[in-house]
């Protein structure tokens, strides 16, 4: 069935417990989603036996997340990139800047009245693509 919509794009931090383990912090709603692209790369072996296909395995190499949202909150940007803050909501970036992990989610409209909810648990932001254009008179 077809995606009609895309919403309620969320972060949640990701931190390392005392015990090792990945723990998610609560999340935190983001921008208005305009489009969310994801793109994955697997790798694939397959063990032939008797003279066919025994065991297929998949294994995820990488992926590509690329959102559009409507306009990202200073604070937003500094999370995802690791950066600093200022009181007067001034975002800081360094070249020592080292953006941290994050889960992200948002949730797809299907024709059908319901909805389909995506969960990427380990997210890694670069530095976003800007545009800007002169307007004329």
């Amino acid at each position: 069935m077809a995606t009609i919509g895309l919403r309620d794009l969320y972060r949640a931090p990701i931190t390392i417990g005392d015990d090792g383990a990945e723990e998610y912090g609560t999340p935190v709603k983001m921008a208005k989603a305009i489009s969310a692209e994801l793109s994955v790369e697997v790798a694939e072996a397959i063990l032939y036996a008797d003279d066919g296909a025994d065991e297929v395995v998949k294994e995820f190499v990488s992926g590509e997340l690329t959102l559009n949202v409507n306009d990202l909150l200073p604070a937003d940007l500094a999370a995802l990139l690791g950066q600093k803050q200022d009181d007067d909501k001034v975002v800081y970036g360094a070249d020592t800047d080292e953006p941290p992990y994050f889960a992200i989610g948002f949730r797809a409209k299907k024709a059908g009245g319901t909805y389909k909810y995506i969960w990427l648990y380990k997210v890694k932001f670069a530095i976003p693509s800007e545009n800007y254009t002169t307007k004329g008179d």
